[in-house]
């Protein structure tokens, strides 16, 4: 059993990060001025920040810093270095990172601060776990969609930390790969700046028809999760550090979620797994706080599907509080299921909300006025959405309090000798963390009325709005003394001071020197954009994801390289003919990888790489940290068996290169002349002048497709009852009637949402030649052969002929190269 089992708190706003102290958090992660992922929440002014530092260090507690987004090159430049730098200068204890650019920019300049790899890198096993601590990460936080065999293989594998989520909202998507609010509104969830248009209503088309029920039509939007009930699983298979979700929510939330993790991670490892058991009523707490629609294990135990998905709301359920025994016209009898406080907020339908006024005991009626249109029948249940009790008892309990530490003092008042106070602060296991030792005036002997013990220790007991108590005091006196209680005060409150200083001096650390100069040159000499390096010799690239349009690619001579999607190809011998075919006339053939590489698609390439080898493929068109370390891992075992091995790794554009560094951080991860990183994709989030500074000479630029919006685990097609484990594209409709492809892979089990219209950028030919990418590239998905040929004949006049081109195509998008993202 492990006995550093970490709760982490999240916290939007200070009064949440004492809230998360009090209720018994072990490590609070939260979000500054600048850079965090949750851009909308009531985030850290550094004055804050520095102070919860303090806090939390006089607490034994940790803080953990999220740059958990994409940075540009300017903010890495001009606006990291400076922000980073009082924290770390002030101990903080680690940054959360997604971008590998900033990963080694704080190995570089603060080499003393932890790294822990956020969510948002999308790390799916233990490759991915290898390959970041190889990076320089002390910590993964997995991608939510792990199971318990997944984890455990990681903790057996990978000696590192892990972190995981185990309570609050759930993304629909993988996150790290989610472009949705990005496409559809300019706001990037790799950015902090998520609109979350998964929590809106979707009709789901198939064959031309509406499928589901017509009430059901949240199907992006997963219910809350909470492990509670499989704690001891989630802790057995390796996971370090519990994470809760709720950087957006109240004090009130985090204290009582944090509460009741404590409280069973405390059960836990006093007792073990045999006697665990969690309260009906401890779940139900959790549920008044908040939930969607009921809660769910999450990924733990493999559950996807209907049950997963809250699809008939898409924000806080509550709890059952009514049930409905009669309407007539819109009074509404019933009879209560739970005690009912003053306060208590009740909600019918999304738009109806009514605030009940007195306390009402269980099994109790009472009477509701609603609108007529909510046609309530007997039996309907009527949810609370406040439990006002509850929130009162958070807040006295947790939020209107201080959390105490328990002091040692040693006071000593003998006549003719200072006033001499002596304080320590103990951790849990009786070791001294500071202590300190202060003195005041001679004691002289009493003119009148001699002080007595019991007064003197009454006096320096009243530690008052300190976060301290003293749990055991000595007082060692002359009988016969006089000292002022002013004296008394400033022996306290000087011991105090100083012991606190002491505390948190122990963890500062200093900067050798401001590199910020340094910094912005190296960032000036990386950008070097420079319009005489500009080649027109552009070559194009076909990215295949219909095998059905093959053959129409091939018949354009310009094409240099054809990328083929694998699980397009029913068999090894069928992908082979198609390569066979490309080869014939000189094409360039490069094989796309998964999205995802989890334990299936690892054993597909365990099974079949040899074979797959064999082909004399150019190389791979690599989307995730796994991929990259499985080639690694193939390279080192093959090598003494196969010294002519060579394989090409090209990284599309959702492995993320932002700025100049991270793309400098992936080259690091070549193996001599056996592993090449040939070249990187443009990020799709940039726009022209961004792409400008990144320079993108040796990078290739997606000039036409349909973009993934969302890669996720969750299958639409069974959400609504329709699984038949084949390949199939349905639609998502929105409420502004604009339709979204999705294709479901059954190989290696996971869903892709496509934007609703291409991206069109060839006809900006004099701004993608002034960029002067390596390549460029055009994504062909579920396009006919008219299309992808007019597609086709356009790049080739624009990137080969070097003429203007007139699109003709009637829907398409910009994407992000004219407007990028904030």
């Amino acid at each position: 059993m492990k006995k550093n089992i970490e709760v982490l708190s999240p916290a939007g706003s200070y009064d949440s990060f004492l809230a998360a102290i009090n209720a018994g958090a072990d490590a609070i992660y939260l979000g500054g001025s600048a850079f965090g992922a949750r851009a909308f929440s009531n985030n850290f002014s550094e004055e804050e920040l520095l102070r919860a530092l303090d806090v939390a260090h006089i607490h034994d507690k940790k803080v953990y810093l999220t740059v958990n987004t994409l940075l540009k090159n300017n903010e890495m430049s001009e606006q990291l270095y400076s922000y980073l730098k009082p924290y770390y200068e002030n101990g903080l204890d680690a940054v959360i990172v997604q971008d590998m650019g900033v990963l080694n920019f704080v190995k570089e300049y603060f080499p003393q601060l932890h790294i822990h790899a956020s969510t948002q890198m999308s790390t799916t096993g233990a490759l991915g776990a290898k390959l970041l601590k190889e990076l320089g990460a002390s910590r993964i936080v997995t991608a939510r969609e792990l199971n318990i065999g997944e984890i455990k293989d990681i903790d057996n594998n990978v000696d590192i930390e892990i972190e995981g989520f185990v309570h609050g909202a759930l993304c629909y998507c993988y996150s790290g790969q989610c472009l949705m609010s990005s496409l559809i509104g300019g706001r990037s969830g790799n950015r902090g700046r998520c609109a979350q248009p998964c929590r809106l209503p979707y009709d789901v088309i198939k064959n031309d028809s509406v499928i589901g029920n017509d009430n059901e039509k949240y199907v992006l939007s997963p219910k809350d999760m909470c492990s509670l009930s499989i704690l001891p699983q989630v802790i057995d298979a390796g996971v370090d550090s519990l994470k809760i979700e709720g950087r957006m929510k109240s004090s009130e939330y985090t204290a009582g979620v944090v509460s009741m993790y404590r409280k069973y991670v405390d059960k836990y490892l006093e007792n073990g797994s045999n006697k665990y058991k969690v309260s009906d009523a401890d779940m139900n707490t959790l549920k008044d706080l908040y939930n969607r629609g009921g809660f769910t294990n999450g990924y733990y135990v493999d559950e996807t599907g209907k049950s997963m998905i809250s699809l008939t709301r898409p924000n806080h359920q509550g709890t059952k509080a009514l049930e409905v025994i009669s309407n007539n016209k819109g009074c509404i009898n019933c009879r209560v299921l739970e005690d009912l406080d003053g306060g208590d907020v009740f909600e019918i339908g999304n738009d109806f909300a009514y605030t009940n006024k007195y306390k009402v005991s269980k099994n109790d009626k009472i009477i509701l006025n609603v609108p007529h249109k909510y046609d309530l029948k007997n039996g309907d249940i009527i949810y609370r959405t406040k439990n006002n009790a509850l929130m009162d008892e958070i807040k006295t309990k947790y939020i209107d309090t201080q959390k105490k530490e328990l002091l040692e003092g040693k006071l000593e008042l003998f006549i003719g000798d200072p006033a001499s106070l002596s304080i320590c602060l103990l951790d849990s296991n009786g070791k001294v963390r500071a202590s300190a030792t202060t003195r005041e005036d001679i004691i002289e002997p009493a003119m009148k009325q001699p002080m007595d013990i019991e007064r003197v220790k009454k006096q320096l007991s009243k530690t008052g709005g300190t976060r301290y108590t003293f749990e055991n005091l000595t007082v060692h006196m002359d009988d016969n003394i006089f000292i002022p209680i002013q004296k008394l005060n400033d022996l306290r409150r000087n011991a105090i001071e100083a012991m606190e200083k002491q505390l948190c001096d122990s963890y500062k650390r200093s900067c050798e020197s401001d590199h910020s100069l340094l910094i912005k040159t190296n960032f000036a000499k990386a950008d070097g954009y420079n319009i005489s390096k500009a080649d027109n010799n552009i070559k194009i690239n076909v990215s295949l994801e219909n095998k059905g349009l093959l053959d129409t690619v091939l018949s354009y001579k310009d094409i240099e390289g054809i990328y083929l999607e694998l699980s397009e190809y029913q068999d090894i011998l069928e992908l082979a003919n198609a390569v066979l075919e490309c080869k014939k006339l000189e094409k360039k053939v490069y094989f796309i990888m998964p999205h995802i590489f989890r334990l299936k698609a690892k054993k597909y390439f365990d099974d079949n790489i040899k074979e797959i080898l064999e082909l004399k493929a150019d190389g791979f068109v690599i989307k995730n940290l796994e991929e990259i370390q499985y080639f690694r891992n193939y390279i080192e075992n093959i090598e003494k068996t196969d010294n002519n091995i060579v394989i090409n790794l090209i990284l599309d554009y959702n492995v993320y290169t932002f700025n100049s560094l991270a793309r400098d951080e992936y080259k690091k991860l070549e193996m001599q002349d056996k592993l090449r990183i040939l070249y990187d994709t443009a990020p799709i989030e940039l726009n022209e002048k961004e792409l400008k500074h990144l320079n993108i000479f040796d990078s290739e630029l997606v000039v036409y497709g349909y973009i993934p919006m969302m890669i996720s685990t969750q299958c639409v097609n069974k959400t609504v009852g329709y699984c038949d484990a084949k390949k199939t594209v349905i639609y998502l409709k929105d409420r502004k009637n604009k339709k979204f492809a999705i294709k479901n892979n059954c190989t290696y089990c996971y869903n892709t949402i496509y934007n609703t219209s291409p991206i069109y950028i060839i006809d900006k030919t004099s701004e993608v030649l002034s960029l002067a990418p390596k390549k460029v590239r055009i994504i062909l998905t579920y396009e006919d052969k008219n299309t992808a040929r007019e597609v086709i004949e356009d790049a080739i006049k624009a990137y080969v002929m070097h003429e203007n081109v007139e699109n003709s195509l009637k829907d398409f998008t910009r994407g992000h190269f004219l407007r990028g993202v904030d």
